[in-house]
């Protein structure tokens, strides 16, 4: 096919995907996929690979050909009809964690399968035992219904099918998920229906040819990229402090990347066991991890991202490992670990690619749940607290986003308070000097603090780096660390980072999110930086005369910086502006 094809009906594919996506998020009810965006759209081909994906959550969308896989294991996509689906979301055979689940349609233009239509969506319940996420979860049993990849029919009345009857019987918010479910049915028949178009526009040959010419075109170019690195074995590892299920840890990544010509292999051979809490990190988040990664570190573009850039990226991970668990091991929290996954490879790769890898950032997902029960109906919130990206070679890393892995958004005050009005959120914003300092410093963290309204809330946290702060990069500085304490009268209860708690009217919850590390030593950033967030009140001007030293001698008297005192003499106390914390942050 001629480059000019290749491009129109390429961006043709994404821009389908796209808007499966966009009518998956304005069709949905829950507010962690109608706000929080957690969700994932593509098109594949009719073998399983991908083809084309929509920007959405990156570690979702590059696990959808391994789900494909597995299915195909089990069922032939060539023979399906117009009116079945196939779906899963066992952590064990092509799934994540139990709340997504992943459903693929057939595209049959002519009476012939030519591909499939994918939606994979976060179902804020799916049973198990606590509302959202369990935190106490030592197996899987305990964090949902588990579909194995199984065919089911999609007619209109699918909801009074034994599929329907039994997900409808053992969820909490049945008005929520079936909705949800009900949405990712669309967008995979928006996505067939487009398909369908473009080979009426263009033919069914052309479609399937560049289905083929597209991945192997990808292929080429992610070779010659990996080509281009020098060849050998580097090594990197991260860790998450614990595992939830008390009090042991740190659980190990390590990973050994190897390069040989225009071939990688990823080992995480050496990475501990698998946990007894519920961080353990599916094959599927492993192997879509990698790839996430690596497609970052080369800086690929939006096209290349198919199945056809993964054949020379090839991942070993030892079963029974934290990055391969054995069944039943619990998953919920899997991507905490897989941030780590995140780090330990741009750890390897920094000697090699300085400029292309990227520091540490609060790097875990900071899952918040919370669930009330009056009489027999549930009100669940899930949602996603944004933290600090860690700084690259030439930039400050970004603040209060929800990392690179997952690519969420905020789920806004307004919406918190007015579907859910047993909570009230009384600060959200960024957290002063948690970025860490460098040449380019770290993003920074966020807070949220809710006041409790009724007895008997149900909370749940998922998070990590509560202790221990990301490290920074060739000499950058470490960013701020996580916490969540509950304010109960005079009391202050620390809860630690993997929560399962009762929470009583009245109480104040502060969940705060870490920063992001910095990159090459702080005495090398320019003082016009430092000036700006001192201005943009991102650090205090404490922070920079005890931080940026050679900056702060620039500006202390134009700012007037204290300068740090003496060891064992007292700080001047010293008036000044401070962030409101009433809700107006």
């Amino acid at each position: 096919m001629n480059p000019v094809s290749l491009s129109i009906i390429g961006h043709a594919f994404v821009a389908i995907a796209g808007e499966m996506g966009v009518n998956l998020y304005r069709s949905a009810h829950s507010t962690i996929v109608r706000e929080v965006r957690d969700l994932a759209t593509a098109l594949l081909d009719a073998d399983g690979n991908t083809v084309a994906m929509a920007n959405w959550i990156p570690m979702l969308l590059n696990a959808m050909e391994p789900a494909a896989k597995a299915i195909g294991r089990y069922y032939d996509f060539r023979t399906l009809r117009a009116d079945e689906a196939v779906l899963t979301n066992d952590p064990f055979d092509g799934g994540q964690h139990v709340n997504d689940i992943l459903l693929f349609t057939p595209v049959i233009v002519d009476g012939e399968v030519i591909g499939l239509s994918c939606a994979n969506v976060h179902h804020l319940d799916l049973g198990g035992g606590a509302p959202a996420n369990n935190a106490q979860a030592t197996e899987v049993f305990q964090e949902g219904i588990v579909f194995p990849p199984m065919k089911i029919t999609l007619d209109d009345d699918w909801e009074d099918s034994p599929f329907g009857k039994f997900l409808r019987g053992n969820i909490r918010v049945p008005e929520k998920t079936i909705p949800d479910f009900n949405a990712q049915i669309a967008a995979c028949r928006t996505g067939r229906a487009r398909v369908a178009a473009l080979c009426q526009k263009y033919g069914r040959e052309a479609i399937l040819e560049f289905q083929r010419e597209i991945q192997d075109y990808s292929e080429r170019v992610i070779r010659g990229a990996i080509a281009d690195l020098p060849d050998g074995e580097y090594g990197g590892e991260a860790y998450m402090e614990d595992d939830g299920s008390g009090g042991q840890g740190p659980f190990t990544v390590r990973v050994t990347v190897r390069i040989r010509g225009s071939d990688m292999v990823l080992d995480f051979s050496g990475t501990d066991p698998q946990a007894g809490g519920f961080i353990n990190s599916p094959l599927a988040s492993t192997v879509a991890t990698c790839r996430t990664t690596i497609m970052s570190i080369l800086q690929a573009g939006h096209l290349l991202v198919n199945a056809g850039a993964f054949r020379p990226i090839q991942v070993v991970a030892p079963p029974g490992s934290l990055v391969n668990p054995s069944r039943p091991a619990a998953t919920r929290a899997r991507t905490s670990t897989c941030y780590k996954i995140f780090d330990a490879v741009n750890f390897a790769l920094a000697p090699v690619l300085p400029e292309k890898v990227i520091a540490p950032g609060f790097d875990c997902q900071t899952g918040i749940s919370m669930a009330v029960r009056r009489g027999g109906r549930f009100s669940v919130l899930s949602e996603v607290l944004g933290a600090g990206i860690g700084a690259l070679h030439n930039q400050d890393g970004f603040d209060g986003m929800i990392m690179h892995l997952t690519n969420g958004m905020n789920t806004p005050v307004e919406s918190v308070e007015v579907e859910f009005p047993f909570v009230e959120i009384l600060r959200y914003g960024l957290v002063q000097d948690s970025g860490g300092p460098g040449t380019f410093r770290g993003g920074l963290g966020m807070e949220r603090r809710y006041r409790i309204l009724r007895d008997g809330v149900n909370f749940g946290l998922h998070s990590d780096r509560h202790r221990h702060a990301a490290a920074g990069l060739f000499n950058g500085q470490a960013g701020g660390t996580g916490a969540c304490f509950v304010e109960r009268g005079e009391q202050v209860l620390h809860l630690g980072s993997k929560v399962q708690a009762t929470l009583q009217a009245g109480d104040i919850l502060t969940v705060r999110s870490g920063g992001g590390a910095g990159y090459g030593p702080a005495e090398k950033r320019d003082p016009a930086m430092v000036e700006r967030d001192l201005r943009e009140e991102r650090i205090t001007p404490e922070h920079a005369a005890g931080t940026y030293t050679r900056a702060a001698a620039g500006i202390r008297r134009a700012n007037r910086i204290p300068r740090p005192p003496r060891e064992g003499a007292p700080a001047r106390a010293r008036a000044s502006k401070r962030r409101r914390s009433d809700g107006a942050g």
